[in-house]
Protein backbone atom coordinates (compact mmCIF):
# COMPACT_ATOMS: atom_id res chain seq x y z
CA UNK A 1 0.00 0.00 0.00
CA UNK A 2 1.04 3.35 -1.02
CA UNK A 3 1.96 5.73 2.40
CA UNK A 4 0.44 9.39 2.56
CA UNK A 5 1.60 12.50 0.83
CA UNK A 6 5.44 13.14 1.19
CA UNK A 7 7.48 16.15 1.39
CA UNK A 8 11.12 15.37 -0.10
CA UNK A 9 14.08 17.20 1.45
CA UNK A 10 16.06 17.15 -1.45
CA UNK A 11 18.95 19.21 0.53
CA UNK A 12 19.66 15.77 1.78
CA UNK A 13 20.78 14.48 -1.44
CA UNK A 14 23.36 17.09 -1.95
CA UNK A 15 26.15 15.03 -0.83
CA UNK A 16 25.75 12.45 -3.20
CA UNK A 17 26.00 14.65 -6.41
CA UNK A 18 29.14 16.04 -4.87
CA UNK A 19 30.25 19.23 -6.81
CA UNK A 20 27.52 18.66 -9.17
CA UNK A 21 25.03 20.15 -7.09
CA UNK A 22 23.08 22.09 -10.36
CA UNK A 23 21.08 18.52 -10.80
CA UNK A 24 19.65 19.30 -7.43
CA UNK A 25 18.37 22.25 -8.33
CA UNK A 26 16.49 20.61 -11.08
CA UNK A 27 15.36 17.53 -9.05
CA UNK A 28 13.48 20.43 -7.52
CA UNK A 29 11.85 21.84 -10.32
CA UNK A 30 10.31 18.51 -11.94
CA UNK A 31 8.87 19.42 -15.08
CA UNK A 32 5.98 16.07 -14.31
CA UNK A 33 3.82 16.36 -17.48
CA UNK A 34 4.23 18.52 -20.80
CA UNK A 35 2.22 18.99 -23.70
CA UNK A 36 2.66 20.39 -27.45
CA UNK A 37 -0.95 21.27 -28.92
CA UNK A 38 -2.23 22.32 -32.26
CA UNK A 39 -5.07 23.98 -32.19
CA UNK A 40 -5.68 23.28 -36.49
CA UNK A 41 -4.58 22.22 -39.61
CA UNK A 42 -0.90 21.41 -39.01
CA UNK A 43 1.39 19.68 -41.45
CA UNK A 44 3.44 16.61 -40.61
CA UNK A 45 6.70 18.61 -40.30
CA UNK A 46 5.05 20.58 -37.40
CA UNK A 47 4.20 17.27 -35.46
CA UNK A 48 7.70 16.13 -35.89
CA UNK A 49 8.56 19.71 -34.64
CA UNK A 50 6.23 18.98 -31.32
CA UNK A 51 7.90 15.38 -31.11
CA UNK A 52 11.53 16.46 -31.01
CA UNK A 53 10.29 19.46 -28.44
CA UNK A 54 8.72 16.86 -26.28
CA UNK A 55 11.91 14.25 -26.77
CA UNK A 56 14.58 17.16 -26.29
CA UNK A 57 12.83 18.40 -22.84
CA UNK A 58 13.60 16.94 -19.31
CA UNK A 59 9.74 16.35 -18.26
CA UNK A 60 8.55 12.86 -16.93
CA UNK A 61 5.26 12.40 -19.23
CA UNK A 62 4.91 13.71 -22.56
CA UNK A 63 1.50 14.36 -24.79
CA UNK A 64 0.66 15.39 -28.28
CA UNK A 65 -2.01 16.80 -28.80
CA UNK A 66 -4.03 18.01 -31.99
CA UNK A 67 -7.74 18.67 -33.00
CA UNK A 68 -8.32 16.83 -35.48
CA UNK A 69 -12.09 17.65 -35.61
CA UNK A 70 -11.12 21.62 -36.27
CA UNK A 71 -8.55 20.97 -38.39
CA UNK A 72 -10.21 23.17 -41.71
CA UNK A 73 -8.40 22.04 -44.53
CA UNK A 74 -7.46 18.20 -43.98
CA UNK A 75 -9.38 15.84 -41.70
CA UNK A 76 -6.30 12.99 -41.38
CA UNK A 77 -4.63 15.09 -39.09
CA UNK A 78 -4.67 12.55 -36.28
CA UNK A 79 -3.61 9.54 -38.52
CA UNK A 80 -0.27 11.33 -39.54
CA UNK A 81 0.24 12.54 -35.82
CA UNK A 82 -0.33 8.43 -35.12
CA UNK A 83 2.30 7.17 -37.55
CA UNK A 84 4.31 10.65 -36.20
CA UNK A 85 4.08 9.03 -32.61
CA UNK A 86 5.00 5.72 -33.93
CA UNK A 87 8.11 7.20 -35.54
CA UNK A 88 9.86 8.52 -32.57
CA UNK A 89 9.54 5.72 -30.93
CA UNK A 90 11.05 3.55 -33.10
CA UNK A 91 13.96 5.31 -33.75
CA UNK A 92 14.53 7.30 -30.69
CA UNK A 93 13.30 4.54 -27.91
CA UNK A 94 10.37 5.41 -25.49
CA UNK A 95 10.10 8.88 -23.96
CA UNK A 96 6.53 8.27 -21.90
CA UNK A 97 5.42 9.80 -25.44
CA UNK A 98 1.46 9.74 -25.90
CA UNK A 99 -0.41 11.50 -28.87
CA UNK A 100 -3.68 12.27 -28.75
CA UNK A 101 -7.01 14.53 -30.05
CA UNK A 102 -8.58 17.06 -28.49
CA UNK A 103 -11.65 14.96 -28.65
CA UNK A 104 -9.71 12.53 -26.57
CA UNK A 105 -8.64 14.92 -23.67
CA UNK A 106 -12.54 16.64 -23.37
CA UNK A 107 -13.65 12.87 -22.85
CA UNK A 108 -11.27 12.05 -20.53
CA UNK A 109 -12.44 15.15 -18.53
CA UNK A 110 -15.57 14.49 -18.36
CA UNK A 111 -15.24 10.76 -17.37
CA UNK A 112 -12.55 11.34 -14.84
CA UNK A 113 -13.30 10.56 -11.12
CA UNK A 114 -11.88 12.95 -9.15
CA UNK A 115 -9.72 12.68 -5.69
CA UNK A 116 -7.61 14.73 -3.27
CA UNK A 117 -4.72 12.37 -3.90
CA UNK A 118 -2.20 14.34 -6.24
CA UNK A 119 0.66 14.95 -4.41
CA UNK A 120 3.21 12.14 -4.82
CA UNK A 121 3.56 9.04 -2.42
CA UNK A 122 6.11 6.91 -1.34
CA UNK A 123 6.22 3.61 0.14
CA UNK A 124 8.32 3.16 3.31
CA UNK A 125 11.74 1.93 2.84
CA UNK A 126 13.59 -0.15 5.03
CA UNK A 127 17.30 -0.52 5.55
CA UNK A 128 18.80 -1.26 1.88
CA UNK A 129 20.88 -4.80 2.44
CA UNK A 130 22.51 -5.38 -1.08
CA UNK A 131 24.02 -8.86 -2.18
CA UNK A 132 27.32 -9.10 -4.13
CA UNK A 133 26.49 -11.17 -7.56
CA UNK A 134 29.18 -13.84 -7.97
CA UNK A 135 31.20 -12.84 -4.93
CA UNK A 136 31.95 -8.95 -5.38
CA UNK A 137 31.80 -7.31 -2.15
CA UNK A 138 33.31 -3.86 -3.03
CA UNK A 139 30.46 -2.27 -4.32
CA UNK A 140 27.89 -3.20 -0.58
CA UNK A 141 29.92 0.23 1.36
CA UNK A 142 28.72 2.56 -2.16
CA UNK A 143 25.60 1.03 -2.30
CA UNK A 144 24.87 1.68 1.26
CA UNK A 145 26.27 5.30 1.02
CA UNK A 146 24.05 6.35 -1.55
CA UNK A 147 20.85 4.76 -0.28
CA UNK A 148 21.75 6.21 3.40
CA UNK A 149 21.27 9.70 1.26
CA UNK A 150 18.44 9.00 -0.33
CA UNK A 151 16.23 7.53 2.86
CA UNK A 152 17.18 10.91 4.35
CA UNK A 153 15.79 12.88 1.99
CA UNK A 154 11.94 10.76 2.05
CA UNK A 155 12.20 9.20 -1.33
CA UNK A 156 11.48 5.82 -1.21
CA UNK A 157 15.10 3.42 -2.67
CA UNK A 158 15.01 0.31 -4.64
CA UNK A 159 17.74 -1.93 -6.01
CA UNK A 160 18.34 -4.35 -8.97
CA UNK A 161 15.28 -1.79 -10.70
CA UNK A 162 14.19 -2.76 -14.24
CA UNK A 163 13.00 0.45 -15.53
CA UNK A 164 9.19 1.35 -15.77
CA UNK A 165 9.33 1.92 -19.67
CA UNK A 166 11.09 -1.16 -19.99
CA UNK A 167 8.72 -3.35 -18.12
CA UNK A 168 5.86 -1.44 -19.44
CA UNK A 169 6.55 -2.05 -23.03
CA UNK A 170 7.20 -6.11 -22.24
CA UNK A 171 3.82 -6.29 -20.44
CA UNK A 172 2.03 -5.24 -23.45
CA UNK A 173 4.38 -7.24 -25.51
CA UNK A 174 3.66 -9.96 -23.46
CA UNK A 175 -0.24 -9.57 -23.31
CA UNK A 176 -0.03 -9.43 -27.78
CA UNK A 177 2.41 -12.46 -27.93
CA UNK A 178 -0.28 -14.97 -25.61
CA UNK A 179 -2.35 -13.83 -28.04
CA UNK A 180 -0.95 -15.08 -31.32
CA UNK A 181 -2.30 -18.98 -32.28
CA UNK A 182 -0.62 -19.95 -35.47
CA UNK A 183 1.87 -18.53 -37.13
CA UNK A 184 5.01 -19.73 -38.83
CA UNK A 185 8.33 -20.02 -37.62
CA UNK A 186 9.78 -16.66 -39.45
CA UNK A 187 7.22 -14.38 -37.87
CA UNK A 188 7.52 -16.41 -34.42
CA UNK A 189 10.78 -15.26 -34.23
CA UNK A 190 9.65 -11.88 -35.47
CA UNK A 191 6.65 -11.26 -33.00
CA UNK A 192 8.34 -13.16 -30.15
CA UNK A 193 6.87 -16.65 -29.89
CA UNK A 194 10.04 -18.80 -30.70
CA UNK A 195 13.77 -18.18 -30.64
CA UNK A 196 17.20 -19.90 -31.56
CA UNK A 197 18.56 -21.07 -28.34
CA UNK A 198 22.05 -22.28 -29.99
CA UNK A 199 22.76 -20.43 -33.51
CA UNK A 200 23.89 -23.99 -35.33
CA UNK A 201 19.99 -25.53 -34.12
CA UNK A 202 17.69 -26.18 -36.67
CA UNK A 203 15.22 -25.98 -34.12
CA UNK A 204 13.44 -23.14 -32.65
CA UNK A 205 12.57 -23.05 -29.01
CA UNK A 206 9.36 -21.26 -27.62
CA UNK A 207 9.68 -18.46 -25.47
CA UNK A 208 7.97 -19.10 -21.83
CA UNK A 209 8.93 -15.65 -21.15
CA UNK A 210 9.24 -12.04 -22.54
CA UNK A 211 12.80 -12.51 -20.88
CA UNK A 212 13.82 -14.94 -23.65
CA UNK A 213 13.33 -12.63 -26.39
CA UNK A 214 13.99 -9.07 -24.97
CA UNK A 215 16.67 -7.40 -22.78
CA UNK A 216 15.45 -6.18 -19.52
CA UNK A 217 18.33 -4.08 -17.60
CA UNK A 218 18.23 -3.40 -14.14
CA UNK A 219 19.59 -0.62 -12.52
CA UNK A 220 21.94 -1.34 -9.46
CA UNK A 221 20.25 1.47 -7.02
CA UNK A 222 17.30 3.55 -7.54
CA UNK A 223 15.52 6.93 -5.89
CA UNK A 224 11.82 8.09 -6.97
CA UNK A 225 8.24 7.92 -5.83
CA UNK A 226 5.35 7.40 -7.22
CA UNK A 227 2.85 9.36 -9.67
CA UNK A 228 -0.06 11.40 -8.02
CA UNK A 229 -3.12 9.03 -8.16
CA UNK A 230 -5.24 12.19 -9.75
CA UNK A 231 -2.85 11.88 -12.70
CA UNK A 232 -2.73 8.09 -12.82
CA UNK A 233 -6.76 7.98 -12.91
CA UNK A 234 -6.82 11.06 -15.46
CA UNK A 235 -4.33 8.47 -17.58
CA UNK A 236 -6.74 5.53 -16.92
CA UNK A 237 -10.10 7.99 -18.58
CA UNK A 238 -7.45 8.69 -20.74
CA UNK A 239 -6.85 5.80 -22.33
CA UNK A 240 -10.59 4.21 -22.51
CA UNK A 241 -11.31 7.50 -23.98
CA UNK A 242 -8.82 6.53 -26.74
CA UNK A 243 -10.18 2.80 -27.05
CA UNK A 244 -7.86 0.41 -29.08
CA UNK A 245 -4.94 3.57 -29.78
CA UNK A 246 -4.16 3.50 -26.11
CA UNK A 247 -2.05 -0.51 -26.96
CA UNK A 248 0.54 1.82 -29.00
CA UNK A 249 1.17 4.05 -25.64
CA UNK A 250 2.40 1.31 -22.94
CA UNK A 251 2.38 3.43 -20.02
CA UNK A 252 -0.77 4.83 -21.11
CA UNK A 253 -2.47 1.23 -22.27
CA UNK A 254 -1.53 -0.37 -18.72
CA UNK A 255 -3.21 2.36 -16.52
CA UNK A 256 -6.36 1.70 -18.83
CA UNK A 257 -6.38 -1.88 -18.23
CA UNK A 258 -5.83 -1.28 -14.25
CA UNK A 259 -5.50 2.03 -12.57
CA UNK A 260 -2.76 1.12 -10.55
CA UNK A 261 0.32 3.35 -8.61
CA UNK A 262 2.86 4.34 -11.64
CA UNK A 263 6.68 4.64 -10.10
CA UNK A 264 8.98 7.73 -11.18
CA UNK A 265 12.65 6.96 -11.39
CA UNK A 266 13.87 10.31 -10.24
CA UNK A 267 17.32 9.08 -9.79
CA UNK A 268 19.59 5.98 -10.62
CA UNK A 269 22.72 4.59 -10.20
CA UNK A 270 25.50 2.47 -11.46
CA UNK A 271 28.33 1.17 -9.38
CA UNK A 272 31.15 0.23 -11.04
CA UNK A 273 34.38 -0.49 -9.09
CA UNK A 274 36.87 -1.33 -12.26
CA UNK A 275 37.43 -0.18 -15.73
CA UNK A 276 35.93 -1.63 -19.11
CA UNK A 277 33.72 -1.80 -22.08
CA UNK A 278 30.71 -2.30 -19.81
CA UNK A 279 31.24 0.65 -18.08
CA UNK A 280 29.75 2.42 -21.43
CA UNK A 281 26.40 -0.12 -21.02
CA UNK A 282 25.64 1.17 -17.65
CA UNK A 283 26.15 4.58 -18.45
CA UNK A 284 23.86 4.68 -21.52
CA UNK A 285 21.39 2.35 -19.29
CA UNK A 286 20.79 5.29 -16.56
CA UNK A 287 20.90 8.09 -18.89
CA UNK A 288 17.80 6.57 -20.89
CA UNK A 289 15.95 5.08 -17.56
CA UNK A 290 16.04 8.02 -14.85
CA UNK A 291 15.48 11.74 -14.47
CA UNK A 292 19.15 12.03 -13.77
CA UNK A 293 21.76 9.18 -12.90
CA UNK A 294 24.95 9.18 -11.03
CA UNK A 295 28.03 6.91 -12.31
CA UNK A 296 29.93 5.87 -9.51
CA UNK A 297 33.26 4.39 -10.66
CA UNK A 298 36.80 5.12 -9.94
CA UNK A 299 38.40 8.52 -11.25
CA UNK A 300 40.41 6.76 -13.44
CA UNK A 301 37.52 5.63 -15.53
CA UNK A 302 36.16 9.05 -16.03
CA UNK A 303 36.95 8.81 -19.57
CA UNK A 304 34.57 6.41 -20.32
CA UNK A 305 31.69 8.79 -19.03
CA UNK A 306 33.34 11.73 -21.03
CA UNK A 307 33.28 9.32 -24.02
CA UNK A 308 29.65 8.43 -24.00
CA UNK A 309 28.76 12.17 -23.29
CA UNK A 310 29.91 13.31 -26.53
CA UNK A 311 29.38 10.71 -28.29
CA UNK A 312 25.91 10.24 -27.63
CA UNK A 313 24.73 13.72 -26.03
CA UNK A 314 24.38 13.12 -22.75
CA UNK A 315 24.04 15.51 -19.72
CA UNK A 316 21.84 14.29 -17.05
CA UNK A 317 24.58 11.52 -15.48
CA UNK A 318 27.24 12.99 -13.51
CA UNK A 319 31.04 10.87 -12.30
CA UNK A 320 30.81 10.38 -8.86
CA UNK A 321 34.43 8.97 -7.49
CA UNK A 322 34.49 5.73 -5.47
CA UNK A 323 38.56 6.04 -4.83
CA UNK A 324 37.77 6.35 -1.18
CA UNK A 325 36.29 2.48 -1.15
CA UNK A 326 38.47 0.81 -3.40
Amino acid sequence: MVGHFSVFQFGKIEAAFFRFSYLVKTVRRLPFAVFEIEGSTTSSKNQVGNGANLYACSGLFKFMVVDNGGAAKENDTYRRGVKIARYFRTHWGDRNLAFCDWHHIQQSMQDLVRCELCGPTVQSTSKIIRSGFGGETVSLPISEHFAECFCESGLEVQQNHIPEAIDEEAEVFNVLRERIDSIDSEAGVYLGKEFRGLPESITLSKCKSVRDCRYMPRLDLVAGFYAPLQFCRWLHSLGNAMREDAILYPFLYLQKQKLHSRFINLIAVEIETSMGKHSHGGILNITSHSYCGIWAAPSAARGHLRFTQNRFGIHNVIHFSVDPWI
